[in-house]
């Protein structure tokens, strides 16, 4: 375990297959976890490499059992819950889950918690 700005925080990252295309499109997702100032919010940011999704479809992602690409048949995998249930969860606790394409390409993924009083 290790101590961030007084933050005890251990990460482990486990995955019997690999991270759910709709999050990393494929590609090696770059996971970056920080605080922002004491007492504020714990920052986790997920990025990507992959094409980003369209701009109209960054909020519409997290309506439960989107899923945005056509081409996949529901013997694939997935029913378009992930997204709608981490937000669900997350803001449950005070947190928060966004989507944003980054200028250089590629997808972030912003999860924000409430630090520990």
């Amino acid at each position: 375990m290790q101590v961030i700005d007084d933050l005890p925080v251990g990460v482990t990252f486990l995955s019997a297959t690999p991270a759910p295309s709709s999050l990393i499109d494929g590609n090696d997702p770059v996971f970056d976890l920080g605080t922002l100032a004491p007492g504020a919010s714990v920052t986790i940011t997920i990025d990507d490499q992959g094409p980003g999704i369209p701009e109209a479809d960054l909020e519409r992602v997290f309506a439960p059992f989107t899923r945005l690409d056509e081409a996949r048949g529901a013997d694939t995998g997935g029913m378009g819950l992930g997204l709608a249930i981490a937000r669900t969860i997350l803001r449950a606790h005070g947190g928060e889950v966004t989507l944003e394409n980054m200028a250089e390409g590629g997808l972030r993924a912003v999860v924000r918690l409430p630090r520990p009083a």
